[in-house]
């Protein structure tokens, strides 16, 4: 079994900069850092702490994802909705959200009727829409 060390906060960031520095695969990304450590016992618990930032960092950038498609799910249905006159509290009441949520959506589509759902969404995420 590989000893495990904890992951500190420095070395995941390098291994991030690393990542956005190199392009290619990660396995290639690996070889390269391993062939600058010393050889013997730590390059193993080396290997190990580079693969779990690979894997932190994957994991991470899914959640964003998934929270990036929930959002712009929901500005599809509002905008569903709001084609059919419904107000910000109708729609928020049928589709279950936020009101704060919807209202914002609502605004920025009254606002700019020619945004598409990822520019709504920037806005939003950015914090730059009404609230």
């Amino acid at each position: 079994m590989i000893p495990q060390k904890p992951v500190k906060e420095e070395f995941c960031n390098w291994v991030k900069y690393i990542l956005l520095s190199i392009c290619g695969n990660k396995k290639a990304v690996v070889e390269e850092i391993l062939s600058w450590t010393r050889k013997g016992e730590d390059v193993m618990v080396f290997k190990y702490n580079i693969i779990k930032a690979f894997e932190d960092e994957r994991a991470e950038g899914e959640a964003i994802g998934e929270a990036r498609g929930e959002l712009r799910k929901v500005i599809s249905l509002v905008r569903r909705k709001v084609a059919r006159n419904m107000s910000p509290e109708e729609i928020a009441d049928m589709l279950e959200e936020e009101y704060s949520l919807v209202s914002q959506i609502y605004a920025i589509m009254k606002r700019h009727p020619d945004w598409n759902d990822d520019k709504i969404s920037d806005s939003i995420r950015n914090g730059s829409a009404p609230k």
